[in-house]
């Protein structure tokens, strides 16, 4: 049973089946969805009415709910990201945590089977000492 559990950690790899280049294309995917609708919605705050434009009041009002609400949605956003970053994370530490307890079981296994060989080691010592012992009670 061990042997299968080898050879499936051997095949996802030291990291299982994370690719940490999966987290930073959903961080460059991220930052460039952010920035393009960043500045689609800044280009819609220059493109007022004449009536705003003349007003240069309206104009500091709608440039502070523009960066409010570019402020929040990035927020949003960026949580967003760290939600998935999270789940990646937790994957990861979970994978590490059975490596670990395989890793443990292994060893425990190899300390097992030493153990074994040390006691049939010494089996075949006393065995053989007595047969050779033997032999020379009977030649005298």
């Amino acid at each position: 049973m061990s042997e299968n559990k080898t050879s499936q950690s051997q095949q996802e790899g030291p990291a299982g089946s994370f690719d940490p280049l999966k987290l930073w294309t959903a961080g460059l995917e991220t930052w460039t969805r952010i920035t393009r609708d960043n500045v689609e919605r800044l280009q819609s705050f220059y493109h007022r009415s004449e009536d705003d434009k003349r007003d240069p009041m309206s104009f500091w009002n709608t440039g502070v709910d523009a960066v409010t609400q570019v402020a929040c949605d990035n927020i949003e956003r960026l949580q967003s990201f760290y939600n998935q970053a999270a789940d990646l994370e937790s994957a990861t530490y979970e994978r590490a945590k059975k490596s670990a307890k395989e890793l443990g079981d292994m060893v425990s296994e190899s300390v097992t089977y030493v153990a074994d060989l040390s006691r049939e080691w010494r089996k075949v010592g006393i065995e053989t000492a007595r047969r050779s012992a033997r032999v020379f009670r009977t030649e005298e």
